[in-house]
């Protein structure tokens, strides 16, 4: 048979000598192997991104690059690598008098569309493997390549968070004392469904607990809290309260995370499900600022003093990148609550204190299945305030520090009640205070700051002021008829013209 004219079908050497065609579990195999360069685009993936959750676009990408790389072989050496290894060749045939002859790229392209848009009725494309090849050859320099793909592929893969062990970290409880006091300034308060230590100051200075507008309350809870602990990298968010889980797959959620011979009982694809749900919107959340090198950890206080239903256990999750990290703490109570609290922080001493700071806060947590411990704890800070008479507080900073630690106070009042429309009424009233009080503490010719303090004072103001508006739209969503809120608007307006 030549090149030019049409002959017998050729012999195919290794396979059956009745096959002029190669079987169909080998040209599976080839065409399978001929996407190892989508493997191969994958393993790149993971080292550069750090986590292995390619987007769809990525992969769309991928395929495009390995369809385009094949095509790229073809053209300059008229073969892909498969076929150099397998010794195959693109064959025309003629379906009537079924004989064939080589034939080459690109015309095997063209006669393959035509064949595949039923424009060729007489004619088709096979690939066969020349005659005198040797598939045992051929089939140990692919399992060659294969055995280096996996070997790249796999150790990353096993830091996949679905398939991962994670580690058991046992946490000692912490109470503040009069020694943490000269930096850190601790208030009892609770947030949701914890409750514990917060801190209001960070290296002498005090920071203000807000939270942005979205429409939730009064039927669902405010979304997130958060607070600039120091400008501008060092940040903490309480995200509120999520159920990813069923109240059965919650009693799974530990035994499927930490294995042992529990999980060992438990359905592999239901483990896997669980831990899909729990670990990769959160990590999703570190991937999307840039954040990696992760590690993931299943966390208990051990506090002997209360009872074990509300000591705090959940997922820890620590990420970093080359200038700053993300500390993260999930906790999840008896019920299937979760509820995520992160710090950001830079990879400096200053970031390396807050990071301490933020870890003895999360070991004085108490976690709980329900709201009225909360309310009642808040409740009670409440009523030791009286609202009306912060009027009067002089225009100094210990006096505007206390009107941070009352908007804290109405902060949790409205994460434990968010159909609380007196809690958002007095938040405004109070943030409006602190707003009039850093506007004319500035012009002040009376109280004499430092450069320090009157930067303080505009990032006080900065977050009072949005913060009227804030609670208006809140008290409206909750009672929309309410005359009181007129008094609120009446702040917000005589807030922007300040501005002006």
């Amino acid at each position: 048979m030549t090149d030019s004219s049409f002959g017998p079908k050729p012999e195919i050497h290794g396979l059956s000598k009745t096959k002029a065609y190669l079987n169909t579990s080998t040209r599976l195999g080839i065409k399978l192997f001929e996407t190892w360069p989508l493997v191969v685009l994958y393993s790149i993936h993971l080292n550069w991104d750090g986590t292995p959750f390619p987007s769809s676009i990525q992969i769309l990408v991928g395929i495009l690059i390995t369809i385009g790389f094949h095509f790229l072989c073809l053209c300059l050496f008229k073969k892909t690598l498969i076929q150099w290894i397998w010794k195959t060749q693109y064959y025309q045939v003629d379906t009537q008098t079924q004989e064939s002859k080589p034939s080459q790229w690109p015309q095997s392209l063209l006669l393959y569309l035509k064949t595949l848009f039923l424009l060729s009725k007489n004619q088709k494309i096979v690939e066969l493997q020349k005659p005198g090849a040797s598939s045992i050859s051929s089939l140990f320099i692919s399992l060659g390549i294969f055995v280096l793909i996996a070997m790249s592929i796999f150790p990353r893969l096993n830091h996949h968070p679905l398939l991962i062990p994670i580690d058991n970290l046992p946490l000692e409880a912490f109470a503040p004392s009069e020694i943490e006091g000269d930096q850190t300034l601790w208030t009892s308060v609770p947030f949701f469904y914890t409750s514990g230590a917060w801190p209001l100051r960070f290296k002498e200075k005090t920071f203000i607990y807000s939270m942005p507008y979205q429409q939730g309350p009064p039927q669902r809870f405010i979304p997130r809290i958060k607070a600039l602990w120091q400008a501008p990298n060092i940040r903490l968010l309480i995200e509120g309260p999520k159920t990813p889980l069923g109240l059965k797959e919650n009693e799974l959620l530990k035994p499927c995370l930490l294995g042992g011979s529990l999980a060992k009982k438990i359905a592999f694809a239901e483990c896997l499900k669980i831990r899909e749900k729990t670990l990769i919107p959160p990590l999703e959340q570190m991937k999307a600022v840039g954040l990696r090198n992760w590690k993931i950890s299943w966390f208990e206080v051990q506090n002997e003093k209360i009872p074990e239903t509300i000591r705090p256990r959940g997922i820890y999750m620590q990420a970093n990148h080359t200038k700053r990290g993300q500390d993260r703490y999930i906790f999840v109570n008896s019920v299937g609550v979760h509820q995520s609290v992160s710090l950001d922080y830079p990879l400096t001493p200053d970031g390396e204190q807050a990071r301490e700071i933020f870890k003895k806060s999360m070991r004085s947590m108490r976690v709980s299945d329900q709201l009225t411990t909360g309310r009642a704890l808040v409740n009670r800070r409440l009523a030791a305030i009286k609202l009306k008479g912060t009027r009067s507080i002089k225009n100094s900073i210990h006096g505007m520090e206390k009107m941070i630690e009352i908007i804290t106070l109405l902060i949790s009042k409205v994460s434990v009640e968010p159909k609380s429309f007196d809690a958002f009424y007095h938040l405004g009233g109070t943030a409006s205070i602190l707003a009039r009080q850093a506007d004319s503490a500035r012009v002040s010719r009376s109280h004499i700051f430092s450069a320090d303090q009157l930067l303080l004072l505009n990032e006080w103001t900065a977050i009072s002021k949005p913060m009227i508006q804030i609670a208006l739209k809140y008290a409206t969503d909750v009672s929309p008829g309410n005359p009181k809120l007129k008094n609120l608007e009446n702040l917000w307006i005589e807030a922007v013209k300040r501005e002006q």
